[in-house]
């Protein structure tokens, strides 16, 4: 009774609205769940987290994290004490929190959720399996990537076990290890994974489907990665057209979509019409995050970088925001805080502006040289951003050697890797009196 009375409200022969929203439909139903349902705390919390799904489904992140946490509170009182329910609402919390950019708050539901279950089922149940994709899904996002993939091949040898290799639990473990080698810096291992999974969710499920959408946005940012822009673009154009239809103008994964679409935009000389999507990606996420998350601080990141390009001034003022809420909002070991450093260190050494750059560029190269594999992508950014520093300081040989040192790995650098170094080695050569070599 209580869901039918929800629904009423987009009922026109009661009264109600045929074109109210889903989310509107769902914020009253949320505001009567413990008037209606006073005394029924399992039904509390059922409600709570069924509706915690959909705000989730439709990219209301903040309210999906408010109702499982109350969720939550109510599976863990006396009245109910439900172990394995909690570890139901812990898993979902947990990709909620990492796909808000929270990455070091989903760690704990992440491996609660592990604990209540392999204490309770057996090893290769599914549950056990869900657990696994969770957590190895979370410690990707931490780039913990060597347990990442133990819980993750876990998963998907359980699920292709007992469902076999063409069920949709399977893709969605075949797309969070894509997630994880993306993030490791094996593009092309990532684009297969993703290819993959896409093919089973293309097969099963009608067009247009959130969780196909989902993988359509990860294979086209690989292929973007790797400059495959000719079949990068057109994914992306259709995955936002298909966002906007399904989720609306002002969802989280609308502005996922738009994200996406600017930085390949941006990486084929399209800057303005990228700044325009980096900004409606960014209104979106304030309205749905506030303005001091760590979403908005990527996006802050990236609209300087699209200023930086077009020579906007105001780039330094979005960098700055963005390093400040990432200090604000993160632990200090936390990799993101030094890519914004990278990020404003470039820009200021751009200005001529080297004594200030010099101590973001150390901070950043200390802390991704102790967490980071030595050919990691933001390890090379930092080796970049030393030459250059030394180029701005006119320490010219030592610039020399650490262009240099990179000439071994030129052809396996992403491509604007390979683009600065190429324009680094051009100030050095004029700088020692060579214009011809630059």
């Amino acid at each position: 009774e209580f869901m039918v009375s929800i629904f009423e409200g987009a009922d026109p022969q009661r009264g109600g609205r045929p074109d109210i929203s889903v989310a509107d439909i769902v914020d009253k139903g949320r505001a009567r769940i413990d008037e209606q349902l006073r005394g029924q705390v399992a039904l509390q919390a059922a409600m709570k987290g069924t509706l915690a799904q959909v705000y989730e489904n439709i990219g209301r992140w903040p309210e999906a994290l408010a109702l499982y946490g109350e969720a939550l509170a109510l599976e863990r009182s006396p009245a109910l004490a439900r172990p394995l329910k909690e570890a139901d609402l812990l898993s979902r919390q947990a990709v909620v929190m990492t796909n808000s950019n929270r990455h070091a708050e989903a760690l704990a539901p992440a491996r609660r959720a592990l604990a209540l279950r392999t204490a309770r089922l057996p090893a290769d149940s599914l549950e056990v399996a869900d657990a696994h994709n969770t957590l190895g899904l979370v410690l990707s996002r931490q780039r913990q990537f060597d347990e990442a993939r133990r819980h993750l091949e876990t998963a998907l040898q359980i699920r292709t076990r007992r469902l076999g290799p063409e069920h949709l639990q399977v893709a969605g473990t075949l797309h969070n290890l894509g997630l994880l080698d993306n993030g490791s810096d094996r593009p092309a291992a990532a684009e297969a994974r993703y290819r993959e999974a896409l093919r089973i969710k293309q097969a099963q499920l009608p067009p247009g489907h959130a969780s196909a959408l989902n993988t359509v946005q990860a294979l086209a940012a690989v292929l973007g990665a790797q400059q495959k822009f000719d079949e990068a673009l057109p994914l992306l154009e259709q995955l936002v057209a298909g966002r906007r239809a399904l989720n609306g103008p002002n969802s989280q994964y609308t502005a996922l979509a738009e994200h996406e679409l600017a930085v390949v935009q941006r990486d084929t000389g399209r800057t303005e019409e990228a700044l325009v999507n980096y900004r409606r990606s960014m209104q979106s996420t304030v309205q749905s995050t506030g303005a001091r998350s760590t979403s908005v601080a990527i996006s802050l990141n990236n609209i300087g970088g699209a200023e930086a390009s077009l020579g906007d001034p105001a780039a330094e003022g979005s960098f700055r925001e963005s390093l400040a809420i990432r200090r604000e909002r993160l632990k200090p070991d936390d990799l993101a805080i030094p890519r914004a450093e990278a990020s404003l260190a470039r820009w200021l050494l751009g200005e001529g502006r080297s004594d200030e750059a010099r101590p973001l560029v150390t901070q950043a190269s200390a802390a991704r040289q102790a967490r980071l594999a030595p050919d990691h992508g933001d390890v090379t950014d930092s080796q970049l951003l030393e030459a250059q520093l030394a180029l701005a300081e006119g320490r010219l040989a030592p610039a020399e050697a650490m262009l240099a040192a990179l000439e071994p790995r030129q052809g396996a650098l992403r491509t604007w890797l390979r683009v600065e170094r190429w324009r680094l080695l051009a100030v050095l050569r004029l700088a020692q009196g060579r214009p011809a070599d630059a």
